[in-house]
């Protein structure tokens, strides 16, 4: 069993493409969300 390659959207510019596209997402709304709230 083959394991499945990681693809990095680098140059992607739009979310469509790259869900689309099959490509690395990760969310970081959470984390953004901590930043301006407790060290803003």
């Amino acid at each position: 069993m083959e394991a499945k390659r990681i693809k990095y959207p680098i140059g992607v510019q739009t979310f469509d493409k790259i869900i689309e596209g099959d490509y690395l997402y990760i969310d970081k709304t959470g984390f953004v969300h901590d930043l301006a709230t407790n060290y803003s």
